[in-house]
C-alpha cells in the first residue's frame, strides 16, 4: 500500500553499484530504512542533494503488510522546506552532522508519533535554517528541550550532575546555563562562553548515555567542538 508522510532524513549508505539505502525518520512510521534504485547511475535523473542529513521531505512511501524486517521502497520524495542557509554556513553543517548522529542514537524503527515529537524536531530544523545569528547553542536547546518528549525530561540541573561534578563549579554553571535554555527560544540572544558550551554538551552526552543503553559514544561532538573553536 501507498502511504502519505512527511520525513526527516538521517543518513544513507552506498548499495550495490548504483542504489542507496536511506534511513528516514517517519511521521507515520518512526525510523525506516528505504532502498532508492539506481539513483547514483548517470542516467538517473534522481537526486541526492534531497538526501543530505535532516532534509525535510514530503513522501509516499511502500508499506509492505508484513515487514518482518524488510526494506521499503519509496514512490515519491520532494523538499517539504528547502534549506537557504544550512549547507552554505560551516557552522550550521557541523551541527546537522552532529544532530543527525545523535538521532539516530535516539530514535527507533516503527516507533509511533507520540505527544508532537515529530512535529517538534521538523520544526525545530526549520528554526535552525531560518536562524542568522544565536545559533551556536541550537544543538544544545534541542537536546535539552527534546528530553521531555523521550521520557526523561531534564527538570532541574541537579539532574545533569552526579555526585561527582555536584561541587565542580564549571559543570555546576554548565548545567544551570542549560536549564535556561530549555525555557528559551531559538532566536533568543542568549550569551554563552565556548567553554561552558563545551561542559554543558559533555553532561547532555552523559545524561542521554544514562538513559538510552546503547546510545554510546558520539563522534562528531568533536569535529562540532573544533568547528565552535572549543
Amino acid at each position: 500500500m501507498l502511504h502519505k508522510t512527511r520525513g526527516i532524513v538521517i543518513n544513507y549508505i552506498k548499495y550495490r553499484d548504483t542504489s542507496i539505502i536511506v534511513k528516514i525518520y517517519t511521521e507515520e512510521f518512526g525510523l525506516q530504512p528505504y532502498i532508492i534504485n539506481s539513483i547514483r547511475s548517470k542516467a538517473s535523473k534522481k537526486s541526492l542533494a534531497l538526501l543530505q542529513p535532516l532534509s525535510l521531505l514530503e513522501l509516499v512511501v511502500y508499506r509492505k503488510k508484513s515487514q518482518n524486517g524488510g526494506i521499503n521502497r519509496l514512490s515519491e520524495y520532494r523538499s517539504a522546506f528547502p534549506f537557504k542557509t544550512i549547507p552554505f554556513d560551516i557552522k550550521k553543517s557541523a551541527i546537522i552532522i552532529f544532530v543527525s548522529e545523535w538521532f539516530s542514537k535516539i530514535l527507533s524503527e516503527e516507533e509511533q508519533d507520540h505527544d508532537g515529537q515529530f512535529s517538534f524536531f521538523f520544526e525545530s530544523i526549520k528554526e535552525l535554517d531560518r536562524l542568522t545569528s544565536n545559533y551556536q547553542s541550537f544543538h544544545l536547546q534541542l537536546m535539552i528541550k527534546a528530553s521531555s518528549y523521550l521520557g526523561f525530561s531534564i527538570r532541574s540541573a541537579h539532574n545533569l550532575l552526579d555526585e561527582e561534578n555536584t561541587t565542580h563549579k564549571e559543570l555546576s554553571f554548565a548545567a544551570g546555563q542549560g536549564i535556561l535554555l530549555r525555557d528559551l527560544p531559538y532566536s533568543h540572544e542568549f550569551k554563552m562562553d565556548n567553554k561552558t558550551r563545551r561542559y554543558l554538551l559533555d553532561l547532555l552526552i552523559n545524561y542521554y548515555r544514562l538513559h538510552i543503553e546503547s546510545f554510546g559514544e558520539i563522534k562528531s561532538a568533536t569535529v562540532l567542538k573544533d568547528v565552535f573553536h572549543t
